[in-house]
């Protein structure tokens, strides 16, 4: 469930969908959007950042 200050889910499925679109080379423009402004990823893996909070 989305929080409260959230568009409705069908907007955010919708923009969800016009970003993850690739193109011929098989990649989505939100790839190139992160890689333009040379972002380099989380600072630390899902995996170590969900389980510090789900295990407390």
């Amino acid at each position: 469930m989305l929080p409260e200050d959230f568009p409705k889910w069908q907007w955010v499925y919708y923009y969800w969908q016009i970003w993850s679109r690739t193109d011929d080379d098989g990649k989505s423009l939100l790839e190139q959007s992160l890689k333009k402004t040379s972002w380099r990823g989380p600072k630390e893996p899902w995996t170590q950042c969900h389980s510090k909070y789900v295990d407390s």
